[in-house]
């Protein structure tokens, strides 16, 4: 998939392919966005041990799901099924 937003915006074009979804969250993330070096883009190769980023991402996903459920009474059907699940934390 490629995306490329207006340039009234001033962004960049970016590349998204299918494979490029996050494990945490569930969201496509970009794979290639111009000027910008692409291994910036995967933030678990950002950190010198990727076991510790990988506990603490499993972490976020927890934390955000006890939070959400605050308000899952509150959105629509499509929201929650974008929201990150606990089987995705508890892998």
């Amino acid at each position: 998939m490629r995306g490329t937003p207006g340039p009234s915006l001033g962004l960049r074009a970016f590349v998204i392919r299918s494979d490029s979804l996050d494990p945490f969250v569930g969201f496509a993330v970009p794979v290639a966005v111009e000027g910008v070096d692409s291994k910036i883009l995967d933030p678990r190769s950002t950190w010198s041990d990727a076991s510790e980023y990988d506990a603490q991402a499993k972490k976020l996903v927890a934390m955000f799901i006890t939070n959400f459920a605050k308000f899952e009474d509150h959105v629509d059907h499509t929201v929650r099924a974008a929201a990150p699940s606990a089987n995705i934390a508890a892998e």
